[in-house]
């Protein structure tokens, strides 16, 4: 009897048959499906069109078993984005039946991940485990981009603009977990600044008990750095301990952090000693500096600490040092925003005390002085004793600075703001018994300035190191910077004594572009008398210098000179014809010079 007659006689048999017959055709599909690359096709297509725009793949090659390889795969949702580029994947599907995903090498060129932000509470793991035991032995990403979400989000073009993101580079590394015990063998990534190498393990279970270490390296302003980081405990408890040491920098930390809290620090500790500035930043001022800093939570979303700087090498500016010995604030940050309750700072001589805050990226201070001795931050000042009020708010777009200073002898006030690209100086004024100096004025960003002040019976011997005097005078400066500068410059010195001797003169200068279009200045303190009067900047124009002072001594210095100089052509590069002498001259630092005698001829060209 043929196959067809016993099947289509017996309906058991028939009914078997049909189920069989199914069963192949899935068996042959599925197998289309995973093992040909038009079934990978298929099954791309279908689940982009269950998916809709939310998700989109470019370029698919392979098979589902693999390898497998997909140029562009995004995927949007209102609170996340992911885009892979260049995904590539290699894996062995039979060791499945094993209960374990092994994946031989897993590469992407490119992953953004851009997530909005989450007000809602974090719901805190209770299990860690994996259903299976997984094990990687490749994994590689060209680039990891990671950062906020705009508020309407993108549709996944090529073309997204990347607003603010952060990257992470070169990422490799080989995992395996049992499905409770997590191991990462190695990890290393790189960023525009640093490169980290890592391994740790992680305990699926609650309390989800960690081991790890790791190792960050790179180089800043010169100095390379190496920092290794220990971390122990638990996510619920993770303590993170650093220590870095280096001929620059000796850099010691340890935070303990709760992984899963809104605001995740529960402790935090941070020594640095033997910080230099000027071995950092070129030009900056010698410095010995020590930091401690230690940080606490304050409520539920906050953090409170304090900070002390201590200065082992304080000195003044001039000597290239930073006037300050011990600095130690407080700090409240929560809710975006930062408090410094407490600022204490010992200066070289003096103390300055207030609080701070940063709201809204404005930063605003308020601050008293007392006792401040100028000549501790510069040879040339003479010694005070300023105390008074110092106010300040400063953001990007605009800063605001108010003062009232006062030393037995003067007062200082200061009034300036700066908005946009316009500072504008309300007042400067200084009052010292019945003097006064004052100035205002305003500069423009594009180069434009305009300012002018007054002198009335001011003796400059209260703060610099020059004979007494009182002097009465009066300037403006008006004009712009730039490729094609302009200046008018105009003072006048009147009624006024130098060591006890007359004082008198007058300036009228006028800039513009590369000529100094007229120069006429006269000045006289008692037997001594400067000049100069002319143009310089065109083929025949000439500048005449001339300095006549037998009795330096009634200005500060001691001797006599006699010397004068005409210039001529270019303004970057005059031709100079001098005469120079002195039988005696006597320059600060007491430093003595006789007998000088000097003339000659200087031409760009050459020199005679």
């Amino acid at each position: 009897m043929r196959l067809y007659d016993i099947i289509s006689r017996r309906p058991l048999v028939r009914a078997v048959a049909v189920v069989a017959a199914l069963l192949l055709v899935l068996a042959l599909a599925l197998a289309w499906l995973l093992t040909t690359a038009s079934g990978l096709r298929a099954a791309l297509w279908a689940a982009q069109t269950v998916a809709g725009p939310a998700l989109q793949i470019d370029a698919a090659e392979g098979r589902l078993l693999g390898p497998l390889r997909i140029a562009r795969l995004v995927s949007v949702s209102d609170k996340k984005r992911i885009v892979v580029d260049d995904l590539a994947l290699e894996w062995q599907p039979s060791r499945l039946r094993h209960r374990l995903l092994h994946i031989d090498r897993l590469h992407i060129g490119r992953l953004e991940v851009r997530s909005a932000a989450d007000d809602s509470a974090r719901a805190v793991p209770t299990d860690l485990t994996l259903p299976l035991a997984v094990e990687v032995d490749e994994l590689r990403i060209g680039r990891l981009q990671f950062g906020g979400l705009p508020i309407a989000p993108a549709q996944p073009t090529q073309d997204d603009p990347l607003n603010e993101v952060n990257d992470i580079n070169d990422i490799s590394a080989r995992l395996s977990s049992d499905g409770q015990q997590h191991l990462v063998h190695t990890l290393r990534l790189a960023t525009s600044r640093l490169k980290v190498e890592a391994k740790g393990q992680l305990d699926g279970l609650a309390p989800f008990a960690v081991s790890a270490t790791g190792r960050l390296t790179g180089e800043e302003f010169g100095h390379p750095f190496s920092v290794i980081i220990d971390a122990g405990g638990s996510l619920p408890a993770l303590t993170l301990a650093a220590h870095s040491a280096s001929p620059a920098l000796d850099v010691r930390g340890v935070a303990t952090l709760d992984v899963f809290a809104e605001q995740p620090l529960l402790r935090g500790d941070l020594s640095a000693a033997g910080i230099d500035p000027a071995a950092w930043f070129a030009g900056a001022p010698r410095a010995r500096l020590s930091v401690d800093a230690t940080a606490a939570p304050d409520g539920e979303h906050g953090v409170r600490g304090e900070l002390t700087v201590v200065n082992s090498e304080a000195g003044r500016i001039d000597a290239g040092k930073i006037p300050l010995r011990r600095l130690r604030a407080e700090f409240v940050f929560a809710n975006q925003r930062v408090v410094l309750p407490s600022i204490d700072a010992e200066l070289s001589a003096g103390t300055i005390k207030g609080s701070a805050e940063w709201t809204n990226s404005v930063l605003s201070v308020e601050a008293q002085l007392a006792g401040v001795d100028a000549a501790a931050f510069h040879r040339v000042l003479k010694p005070t004793r300023l105390s008074g009020p110092l106010k300040a708010e400063v953001s990007a777009s605009a800063q605001a600075i108010s003062a009232v200073l006062r030393d037995p002898r003067f007062s200082l006030e200061l009034d300036a703001t700066r908005a946009a690209d316009r500072v504008l100086i309300k007042h400067a004024r200084l009052l010292a018994r019945k003097s006064s100096v004052e100035a205002s004025g305003s500069f423009v960003g594009d180069g434009e300035f305009d300012f002018s002040g007054r002198v009335r019976q001011f003796d400059p011997a209260l703060f610099f190191a020059v004979p007494s005097g009182r002097l009465n005078a009066t300037a403006t400066a008006r004009g712009r910077f730039g490729a094609e500068p302009t200046a008018v410059v105009r003072f006048v010195l009147t009624d006024s004594t130098l060591a006890g001797r007359p004082a008198a003169g007058q300036g009228d200068l006028v800039v513009r572009g590369e000529r100094l279009e007229r120069a006429d200045v006269t000045l006289r303190s008692g037997d001594n008398r400067l000049e100069a009067h002319g143009r310089l900047g065109l083929p025949a124009d000439r500048l005449e210098v001339s300095i006549e002072a037998p009795r330096l001594e009634q200005i500060g210095l001691g001797g006599a000179l006699s010397a004068s100089a005409t210039l001529a052509g270019d303004w970057h590069a005059p031709t100079v014809d001098w005469q120079i002498r002195s039988p005696r001259l006597v320059v600060p630092g007491d430093r003595q010079v006789r007998d000088l005698s000097s003339q000659g001829h200087w031409d760009p060209a050459g020199a005679s």
